[in-house]
């Protein structure tokens, strides 16, 4: 998996001393990632470690600091190559998958914040043989994230996401996640 990620608006490149200084503003950003055919693939396996295909993902991301608040919101699509050698020898297509998300963030103090997301995403129909699945992707999802310094350098940031929609049944899933960051320079 590779990125490539630049601003087009606001948020030049600073140094960590100069980033900690700064006083926020629009930010306007764009990404492309790229998911290279990797891993062992094997066309009798209907499991693999690979894909067999290229993918790729181009996004734009907006964002606004009110005060302490921080508006965001981003859209992007994820777009397949086909799979020549799916399993059983056949072709697979895939649709692109659209997405798009909104979080409004709350700065209470450095490195302590809370977030509220939200998710939307469809697409995704798959194609075997020129022969069109039933399998279109559509789901709305929310989520909260709280980061929490523990120390001068460490955090901990605690994340629940849920499913409030989908288009398949049986998609749906919730996560939560604990994560320990460590920060390698001095805000």
């Amino acid at each position: 998996r590779f990125r490539l990620a630049t601003n087009l608006i606001g948020g030049p490149a600073l140094s960590p001393a100069e980033f900690a200084k700064r006083t926020p503003d629009t930010t306007l950003g764009a990404s492309l990632t790229i998911v290279a055919p990797f891993g062992q693939y094997y066309a009798d396996r209907l499991l693999n470690t690979g894909s067999n295909r290229w993918a790729f993902k181009p996004e734009l991301g907006l964002s606004q600091p009110v005060g302490p608040w921080s508006l965001e919101l981003s859209a992007g699509a994820l777009v397949f190559g086909d799979n020549p050698h799916f399993f059983g020898g056949v072709r697979r297509e895939q649709d692109p998958i659209a997405a798009f998300q909104a979080h409004v963030a709350y700065d209470f103090a450095p490195r302590f914040w809370l977030a509220a997301d939200a998710t939307y995403y469809a697409g995704g129909r798959s194609t075997v043989n020129g022969i069109h699945s039933d399998d279109r992707q559509e789901a709305t999802r929310i989520g909260l994230t709280l980061a929490v310094p523990l120390a001068e350098r460490v955090s901990v940031k605690l994340a629940w996401t849920d499913t409030i929609e989908t288009r398949l049944s049986g998609s749906g899933f919730t996560t939560y996640a604990v994560a320990l960051q460590f920060y390698w320079f001095d805000p």
